[in-house]
């Protein structure tokens, strides 16, 4: 895994004095009300910005820069991704990047098997969804705690419920 993680993306400018909004797929996007710093690409290099101010608005975020005083300061980040380091700020318990799950093995808790690899996460508002592949077909499934009861993004594997997975999994047509 990286060091850094992308947490979400300038949409807009948000008024102003330099306020922007950001879209992020955090499921609780409070856990950014602790941040104090953020990165930015800017060429090749990651880019250090201070946090002036930061609240959250259901899945948006308003946040102020610093250097970033006024509303065309803010357009000039439109479209940016936003970074924060790993070690500086660990998820929550239970808590994994969509990024960090794209590529993970799928392997049954019991049998070992190698089921498929996942493919995309599609969030919904009642439940995540990965869609794997099996090498043949590709697959649809909740992303539900009794399916894959492990998830371990360090090893890049997740375990599934061989059971569970076949009743649940939904083969995508083509």
């Amino acid at each position: 895994m990286d060091s850094m993680f992308e947490w979400g993306i300038i949409v807009r400018p948000q008024g102003i004095r330099g306020g922007m909004k950001v879209d992020t797929d955090l499921n609780d996007p409070a856990f950014l009300s602790r941040i104090h710093t953020v990165f930015i690409l800017v060429g090749e290099e990651m880019k250090p910005y201070g946090v002036r101010s930061l609240k959250t608005q259901n899945q948006a975020v308003i946040m102020e820069l610093e250097n970033t005083d006024d509303r065309n300061a803010a357009e000039a980040l439109r479209g940016k991704p936003l970074f924060l380091t790993r070690s500086d700020h660990p998820l929550p318990e239970n808590t994994n990047l969509i990024s960090d799950l794209i590529g993970c093995r799928i392997i049954g808790i019991n049998s070992q098997n190698n089921i498929g690899i996942v493919k995309d996460v599609s969030r919904f508002p009642a439940q995540d969804v990965y869609t794997y592949t099996d090498g043949q077909h590709e697959w649809m499934v909740p992303a539900l705690k009794t399916v894959f009861p492990t998830v371990d993004v360090e090893s890049r594997t997740i375990y599934a419920n061989e059971a569970l997975l076949l009743q649940t999994s939904v083969m995508q047509e083509r």
